[in-house]
């Protein structure tokens, strides 16, 4: 069995278990309902305690990720540019030829974590320099990506970094540095993705005072997570979503492999206006009522530490 669907199936056993604890092994919360019978609160704890594996998992996995890109970006095959002067348009970045140990550090995070669609490693100035799968790098519709937000992101907390420690970068600064970035639709894969960066120093990285290189930027789905939200068999008309920084879905269990293929599905939803969601992105959990499309339903909420940022889930009932 594969180590991805032994993860699976190991998360859908505890949350899966978490609906069969007892009543009396539960802190229930104070859910302000006081009109709720015992059994309806006991429902909604075991669905706040599934919120609450999923919403660890998700800050395990992003860590996780995290850590690769992190442990990889000091690798001596990562930390060099040395054929910056050969990137083009005509490739997007530079040969297919070229720097191939540092694509095949890259071909190996996307084995290692499969929900990393891309790999690449951009100049400071936002300029491509190699991308995999390189199919996806020579078709890239532009070289430079200075204008998207884990761009701004990352080079906005080096920029930061450096100028707290009075222009030096030091080896603490660099390990804590990684932006993860808003959902975003990907062209390259036709599905939502986040951007996770990583600053690259030069081999002075020990030092007191390296130079940035670059960033080591991965594209990451949370297919996974889809796969198990959607193993809970969930009951008509409930429905967890996961959302960013800004109340964007990046995960929506209302959205089916059916409705998927349908074009009109592919857009990216905001749930910003909901009351569950601003408590979510503010560090709260807790219960609440929302509307939408026009339609009342109970809301459990809680938040997730996405590095950078704080995202939440919801379970709508």
């Amino acid at each position: 069995m594969k180590q991805s669907t032994v993860i699976i199936v190991s998360i859908v056993c505890v949350i899966s278990a978490l609906f069969l604890i007892p009543a009396n092994n539960l802190n229930l919360f104070d859910f302000s309902y006081p009109q709720l019978t015992n059994q309806s609160k006991q429902i909604l704890q075991n669905q706040n305690n599934t919120l609450m594996v999923l919403a660890s998992t998700i800050e395990d996995e992003l860590n996780q990720a995290i850590d690769i890109l992190n442990i990889t970006a000091r690798d001596p095959a990562v930390s060099n540019t040395l054929y910056a002067n050969n990137i083009s348009t005509k490739y997007m970045g530079i040969p297919e030829d070229q720097d191939v140990s540092k694509r095949l550090i890259a071909k190996e995070i996307m084995i290692i974590d499969k929900d990393f669609e891309n790999v690449y490693f951009l100049l400071p100035n936002g300029n491509v320099y190699i991308g995999e799968p390189y199919e996806n790098q020579k078709l890239l519709p532009r070289l430079n990506y200075a204008d998207r937000d884990w761009y701004k992101g990352i080079s906005g907390l080096v920029m930061s970094a450096t100028s707290k420690d009075q222009n030096k970068t030091n080896i603490n600064t660099q390990n804590s540095l990684a932006y993860v970035s808003s959902v975003f639709m990907s062209s390259s894969i036709n599905k939502p993705a986040i951007g996770i960066a990583i600053p690259v120093y030069d081999n002075n990285w020990k030092t007191s005072k390296p130079s940035l290189l670059g960033y080591w930027v991965g594209i990451l789905t949370l297919d996974k997570f889809q796969k198990i939200i959607d193993s809970l068999n969930l009951a008509n008309g409930q429905r967890i979503i996961v959302f960013d920084h800004n109340g964007t879905a990046l995960i929506d269990s209302s959205i089916n492999d059916s409705t998927k293929s349908n074009s009109k599905e592919k857009n990216l939803t905001s749930f910003y206006n909901l009351a569950s969601v601003k408590n979510a992105l503010v560090g709260e959990k807790g219960i609440v009522t929302d509307t939408i499309n026009g339609t009342k339903a109970l809301s459990l909420y809680r938040s997730i530490n996405a590095h950078s940022h704080t995202w939440g889930i919801l379970f709508l009932l």
